[in-house]
């Protein structure tokens, strides 16, 4: 029988790993969502192997982890019915998109960049200046809907040290038995010499979509123990 994530230890959830359903493999784990102010894991996003356009918010309280994989106790018929991530909107370039009453918006990504026509713009690359009383077309954003209020965290987000510099990239979280985060996993260091390091949640100053910060400084996150927390399949 798959061990519950809330047995009476910690389970590690690495970005990436296999989720099935009871009939069924429905994906990997892509995102984390997680409430900033608890460090309680609230859901995952899981989807179809580069499929984020069909991503699933999956409710944390039907996942079980078991052999370095998830799984849910839902059929696949239910993982696909619950609420689609994916969210696309045409905003203007200093607006952000708005969610429905019970959502907020997590991670965006720009499916295209404003339209300046030949008319309305002079010069190149990024000295372009608009003409008085022209302006952009609205850009396609796509972006993902996490409840109101939790925060959502994928694999190349960054973890910054007090001291402003970007250490690394969050690998994963390691959970206690409520499901509440203890510990991020990040992957540490450049090609020939990075590995994963697990930073306790004592070390860390908040948690913001996309952005993990650091109470403690470059050198003082080099010290913390390396952990075998390897990857499987890609999330995004």
């Amino acid at each position: 029988m798959p061990q519950p994530l809330d047995a009476p230890d910690t389970r590690a959830l690495h970005l990436g790993m296999a989720v099935e359903a009871l009939d069924g493999p429905c994906g990997v784990l892509a995102d984390l969502v997680v409430d900033p102010r608890s460090w309680l894991v609230t859901h995952l996003v899981v989807h179809p192997p580069h499929r984020h356009d069909q991503a699933r918010l999956v409710p944390m309280t039907v996942a079980e982890s078991t052999g370095g994989r998830i799984v849910l106790a839902w059929s696949l018929k239910e993982v696909h019915a619950a609420t689609a991530v994916e969210q696309t909107d045409f905003v203007e370039l200093d607006e952000w998109p708005h969610p429905d009453d019970g959502w907020d918006v997590g991670i965006t990504r720009l499916l295209s960049w404003p339209y300046y026509s030949s008319s309305s713009v002079y010069g190149t690359g990024m000295g372009l200046a608009l003409q008085a009383g022209t302006g952009p077309q609205p850009m396609a954003t796509v972006w993902d809907r996490i409840p109101q209020g939790t925060v959502e965290i994928r694999r190349a987000s960054e973890v910054v040290s007090s001291d402003e510099h970007v250490v690394g990239h969050v690998d994963g979280f390691v959970v206690d038995p409520t499901g509440t985060v203890t510990h991020v996993v990040l992957e540490h260091g450049h090609l020939w010499g990075h590995r994963e390091i697990s930073v306790p949640l004592t070390a860390i100053a908040q948690v913001t979509t996309d952005r993990v910060e650091l109470r403690v400084t470059r050198d003082a996150v080099g010290e913390y123990p390396s952990v075998p927390f390897h990857r499987n399949v890609s999330a995004r």
